[in-house]
């Protein structure tokens, strides 16, 4: 087909779309427990008659544009929640607001329910794992929840620290984000601790999978992006203080699980404060075979926030994360230890005014501290290894949501810069002894002072008319390297190599886009 008579055409239909655009309005509301009175994320509101809905933000508000004045029958759900069904009327009024409340389903679970919500308001489709599908489940690792996703699998590499892949697209192929924004940056090149395993399974309120090479948002990825969203502090109408705690020990898996949760404030101030201790033996198949996959895992989480006003919040939020004797037995090394410092600063604003619907901004910072070595191999007798990586990240992540030509302009700005430093010593223990009568050691480095930069600017724009949804988005990015010379030295610090590798930079611009269009059939279809 002809390029130019391709983008014609869609060009003719969105004028079209946007042309026969008619009396329609807004509703919009809270979705909120009927017992607790908090908020409910991840709510499915929608409208069969007219094939219109949205989901819940996490603050529980939610929003259907483009309704056509009349009555309608609406349908919230949230699973552990009773289906509510109800007919409301869509007055002519600007905006209409109308709250629901959701009271509880109380029933036996029998097993782990993946829930694909649809998000009308992007034309691709966002699966969420909720928190009550990972309290039901003995989860060890967040990457083996996400590989019962259709289209989701996940490296194993050892007991822990899966890594997730998403339709064949893996690593940098993937955004892998914490709390709507944080990236991890690890210090292992083989990647035995991606992002996922620098959060505890159990602090996590949902998980969100958007598959697709559309969500430019979220940073130049073609794979898709995995938001992973912790327990957020919520104000409470008064003081309040709620603890929750378990224990659970694995037979098979021969591991014990600690988890504790304490949250509460009022409506100013608010805060949670989270722990975890996991401890882990090697797996035994069915024939007694014994499977090196031992770890320990813990650390500790703190968010406090703060309530400027009923629509403006900000959350800091510190967490430390700890791993000791982690087994990968497919590597050619184990991790040995690992110190991970987690920070950041959030702040939210919903409906601003009747132009400024949302402002996001965040700021982090991640320090990782990683040792691994292959003493545990018999590579060991000859040449025992240890590697030492730091690695830290430094990011922000700005956007503003906006009420524009009758559909959502999102417009924003990121950066991060990462910094990496690292060697590797080798003890050669067939060699023969120095004339000082030691071990020969080789240092080889694996990062040299490398650095890191990327600044995007990205701009996306959604229109919804009737069961149709368009979206187009364009991103920028600057992207500059630099790493010192990576050369190798014995223990005298002098260098091994005759040639000295030149010191390395690199720096582009890269310009992204994409164009899309949704025709939803159905509640749970779409094309």
């Amino acid at each position: 087909m002809n390029i130019k008579l391709l983008f014609f055409s869609f060009g003719l239909l969105l004028f079209w779309q946007l042309a026969a655009y008619g009396q329609t309005t807004n509703l919009k509301g809270f979705v909120k427990d009927s017992k607790s009175n908090q908020s409910i994320d991840g709510a499915t509101i929608y409208f069969p008659t007219l094939k219109l809905g949205c989901i819940s933000e996490l603050d529980g508000l939610y929003k259907v544009d483009n309704i056509p004045f009349g009555k309608y029958k609406v349908v919230v759900k949230h699973i552990g929640y009773i289906t509510l069904g109800k007919e409301i009327e869509i007055s002519k009024a600007k905006e209409n607001n109308i709250d629901f409340s959701l009271e509880m389903e109380v029933k036996e679970l029998l097993g782990i329910e993946i829930k694909n919500d649809l998000d009308f308001n992007q034309t691709f489709i966002k699966i969420t794992i909720k928190k009550s599908n990972i309290e039901e489940n003995s989860v060890r690792d967040i990457g083996e929840l996400l590989r019962t996703i259709p289209n989701i699998q996940a490296v194993r590499k050892g007991g822990a620290n899966l890594d997730p892949v998403i339709r064949g697209f893996k690593f940098d192929q993937l955004n892998v984000q914490l709390d709507n924004g944080m990236t991890v940056e690890g210090g292992c090149p083989n990647r035995m601790d991606p992002t996922t395993s620098h959060v505890e399974a159990e602090d996590i309120e949902s998980i969100e999978v958007l598959k697709g090479p559309f969500t430019l948002r979220y940073g130049p990825v073609m794979g898709g992006v995995v938001n992973l969203n912790t327990l957020n502090p919520r104000p409470f109408d008064k003081f309040e203080i709620h603890v929750k705690g378990n224990i659970s020990y694995e037979s098979n898996w021969n591991g014990t699980r600690q988890h504790f949760a304490v949250l509460g404030g009022n409506k100013k101030f608010f805060f949670t404060f989270t722990g975890n201790n996991s401890v882990y033996g090697d797996y035994e198949d069915g024939e007694n075979n014994s499977v090196p996959s031992s770890f320990r895992k813990f650390g500790v989480t703190g968010k406090l926030g703060f309530a400027i006003k009923k629509n403006q919040i900000i959350t800091a939020s510190y967490s430390e994360f700890y791993a000791r004797n982690i087994s990968f037995p497919t590597l050619p090394m184990d991790e040995r230890k690992d110190n991970t410092k987690l920070y950041s600063l959030d702040y939210k604003a919903r409906n601003i005014s009747k132009l400024i619907e949302t402002i996001n901004i965040k700021s982090y910072f991640t320090d990782v501290d990683h040792t691994m070595d292959n003493y545990e191999r018999s590579s060991s007798d000859s040449m025992a290894s240890v590697s030492h990586i730091l690695a830290t990240r430094l990011g922000y992540r700005a956007e503003i949501g906006l009420n524009a030509f009758t559909g959502h302009l999102f417009v924003g700005t990121d950066f991060y810069k990462i910094n990496k430093d690292g060697d590797r010593v080798k003890n050669l223990i067939m060699q023969m002894p120095t004339s000082a009568g030691v071990v020969p050691i080789k240092v080889e480095d694996l990062w040299n002072k490398a650095v890191i930069n990327d600044f995007g600017f990205f701009s996306e724009y959604t229109k919804r008319k009737g069961s149709w949804e368009y979206v187009g988005a364009v991103r920028i990015d600057y992207n500059s390297a630099f790493c010192d010379s990576i050369n190798l030295k014995n223990t005298a610090g002098a260098s091994i190599l005759r040639v000295i590798a030149d010191s390395t930079i690199s720096s582009y611009l890269n310009f992204s886009f994409s164009l899309g269009a949704t025709k939803m059939l159905s509640e749970k279809m779409s094309l």
